[in-house]
Formats: C-alpha cells, sequence, structure tokens
C-alpha cells in the first residue's frame, strides 16, 4: 500500500510541477498580448482539471473501499478507471494536434493523471484479492 501511496504522491508532484510551467508559460504570454495562445492553454487546463479531479475522486474510492474492505466499491472503482482512460486519450489526441512544450507539458500531466488511475486500479484489485483469500 505504501508504494502505490509514493507513486500517487511523485504523480502529484509531476502534475504540480507542470500546471506551473503551463501557468507561467499562459501569464507570459497574456503579458505579450499573445491571447489565442493564451485561450488554447486556459482550454487544455479546463480539461485537465475534469481529469485530475476525476483521477482523485477514483484514488478517493479505492482508499475507502480499502478501508471498508467493499468488494463491490473496489469493482465499481476499477470500471470506473476506463472511463478515466478514454478522457486521457482525448486530451492527448488534442495535445498532439499542437507542437512542441505545449504538447509534451499536456502529455506530462496526462499520463500523470492515467497512472494515479492505475495506482487506484491496482489498491482495488488488492481489496478483491483479500476479500476472495487471493491476495499475494
Amino acid at each position: 500500500m505504501s508504494e502505490w501511496l509514493d507513486k500517487l504522491h511523485e504523480g502529484a508532484v509531476e502534475i504540480d510541477c507542470v500546471v506551473a510551467y503551463l501557468n507561467n508559460l499562459s501569464n507570459g504570454f497574456e503579458m505579450t498580448g499573445n491571447m489565442t495562445m493564451a485561450q488554447k492553454l486556459y482550454r487544455y487546463s479546463e480539461k485537465l482539471q475534469k481529469a485530475a479531479n476525476m483521477s482523485l475522486t477514483i484514488f478517493n474510492k479505492s482508499l475507502t473501499s480499502f478501508l471498508r474492505k467493499d468488494g463491490k466499491s473496489a469493482n465499481d472503482t476499477i470500471e470506473s478507471v476506463s472511463k478515466l482512460e478514454i478522457k486521457c486519450k482525448e486530451i492527448n489526441r488534442l495535445a498532439l494536434e499542437k507542437k512542441g512544450e505545449l504538447a509534451v507539458s499536456i502529455g506530462y500531466i496526462v499520463d500523470s493523471i492515467r497512472r494515479i488511475g492505475d495506482y487506484s486500479s491496482d489498491i482495488s484489485e488488492n481489496v478483491i484479492n483479500y476479500l476472495t483469500g487471493e491476495e499475494k
């Protein structure tokens, strides 16, 4: 469990660093009058925020299922990860239409968000394994 929490923390730190970079980039575009690029960054940040919120909700559900030893909730959590993956693929597809720093930065954030979902799914799978007696 502590290994997954460490990985989740690393993912959150990565997201925070890249988001700070994008915010600085966006502010720079606003200061130079390049509002088109600033608006594009804002549009991506809305999509990224929704995906990040979804990953945190999934993580919270996985921890709740772990603490309550709730197999149904754990299974629901695993199923919700596929929705997060679809959202992440959509954002990546949009980012790949761009070039350079913007596409790479968005890719880093999306990858971290997706990994948070994956680690949450791992926690939920362990709950199910524990409850069914198949714990490793």
